[in-house]
């Protein structure tokens, strides 16, 4: 019984102890000096290093993109107008082909022969057609005079010409005026017929097909040759029903073509004009098809470069309005629900430099170092994007300071350090940036290093 009550008194003690020892550590805390901890403050931020570009209002071109692919101008399937037998081909006119028989891939002029029928039995017929439109011209001019002289004597009187005989005379003039029609008819047939048996390029163009060979026997209106006229082409491009009422005929279009040459550069720039809107859309791709008119000779002249088949990119100007040119680099995108429709859409933010004194003014110069400047967030409203960047009508005064590197690390109201300060480009140099292939990379590697060039054994140190 004793021992129990020593253990309990020990477990008392234990922990009239530790309550001692809690309080005195209490009241330590409390006697600190509660100024110190008013006084302290929290670290300053510091502030982000960033790029700043200077956006003006300028007038913009409003560019819509569309791809497309070339075909024939027009296309003709060319055939004889009558049967017989294929005697030859015509020759090529150009040099490098030796005057060699026309073949597929060859180009042809316009009233040049293509092809031949054996028109031996038709030359025969020509000559007897023309022999009895002697013969009939004979008989006529025998009938004329019989019938005058008669007439002559009709006149006299006296009885010098029965009546019997002038109407005979009349009806044999008539007969031989008769006769020469139909032997002018005959001629003329077999010559067109004769005629036929030639086949004529109605236009400077390419052989694109070459269906039958020499010595085969022809049927009328078998197709012998399909002829595409390239002197001209067609650029048939997609565009969508939303923006189909932007395209007009006689718009002028630049045309960039997709193919490289065997240096990997880039074709030449052309130009074209839309030629037919359609009015209703394809039924396979739900585009419309609208024809953009190339014109597809040298200054000499001469067939162009240009083939039914070539991929090609179209920009067509559709508007021009003043506006801003925000970079696409520059700008921070969200996804975002609408709280009144629910549907899903893409919020853009940028953030701009502002005077850290007065936030609400935009700053009038960022090349002061005595100066503090903060980040300012700001949402865009509508915009229309062109290659590289967003074109916008509106931009408030204190937002187009733009932070064009850094963004990403900035919250609204940070402290920034003004790293470099770049000027918008003027219209003119302008250059609507690649946006894909090799051209792209290297436009992508220079701009994103401006002082970038052919490496040297001493490079400058990088910021």
């Amino acid at each position: 019984m004793l021992r129990r009550a020593w253990t309990w008194i020990g477990l008392l003690l234990v922990t009239a102890a530790a309550v001692a020892v809690m309080i005195y550590v209490s009241t330590s805390w409390q006697d600190d000096d509660p100024q110190a901890a008013v006084e302290e403050k929290p670290a300053p931020l510091t502030k982000t290093p960033v790029s700043v570009q200077r956006i003006e209002s300028k007038p913009i071109r409003i560019v819509e993109k569309f791809s497309g692919r070339l075909e024939p101008y027009e296309s003709f399937t060319l055939g004889f107008e009558i049967s017989g037998r294929l005697r030859e081909f015509g020759n090529s006119q150009d040099a490098k082909d030796n005057n060699a028989p026309l073949d597929e891939g060859m180009r042809v002029k316009k009233g040049q022969v293509l092809a031949r029928l054996d028109d031996r039995l038709i030359k025969a017929q020509v000559a007897n057609a023309e022999a009895q439109l002697d013969q009939a011209n004979a008989q006529l001019e025998k009938a004329d005079s019989d019938y005058r002289r008669g007439k002559e004597l009709q006149e006299k009187g006296g009885g010098l010409i029965t009546t019997e005989d002038y109407e005979t005379r009349v009806t044999r003039w008539k007969e031989a005026k008769a006769q020469k029609k139909m032997a002018e008819a005959m001629l003329a047939q077999v010559t067109r017929n004769l005629e036929d048996t030639r086949i004529i390029s109605p236009v400077d163009g390419v052989i694109a097909k070459r269906h039958v060979q020499v010595g085969e026997s022809i049927r009328q209106h078998d197709p012998i040759f399909k002829i595409v006229q390239v002197n001209k082409v067609l650029l048939i491009i997609g565009v969508p029903e939303s923006k189909i009422r932007m395209i007009h005929p006689r718009q002028t279009v630049n045309i960039d073509f997709i193919g490289r040459d065997t240096f990997g550069q880039k074709w030449r720039t052309r130009t074209g004009r839309v030629h037919q809107v359609p009015e209703t859309e394809n039924e396979v791709s739900k585009l419309f098809d609208v024809e953009v008119v190339i014109s597809n000779t040298s200054k000499n002249n001469a067939p162009g470069d240009l083939r039914p088949g070539l991929i090609a990119l179209a920009s067509v100007e559709v508007k021009e309005l003043d506006g801003y040119q925000v970079p696409v680099s520059s700008v921070l995108f969200r996804i975002e629900r609408d709280a009144e429709t629910g549907e899903r859409r893409e919020i853009g933010y940028i953030f701009s430099v502002v005077d850290g004194d007065n936030p609400s003014a935009p700053a009038s110069s960022t090349d002061d170092p005595d100066k503090t400047y903060i980040a300012k967030r700001t949402q865009l409203g509508d915009w229309v994007e062109q290659d590289m960047t967003l074109v916008l009508t509106h931009l408030p005064p204190e937002h187009r300071n733009l932070v064009v590197r850094g963004q990403h690390r900035l919250v609204d109201g940070r402290p920034v350090q003004i790293v470099e300060t770049k000027k918008t480009r003027s219209s003119s140099n302008n250059r609507q940036e690649p946006l894909y292939g090799p051209d792209a990379e290297q436009y992508d590697f220079k701009h994103a290093n401006p002082n970038s060039g052919p490496r040297r054994a001493e490079q400058p140190p990088r910021d």
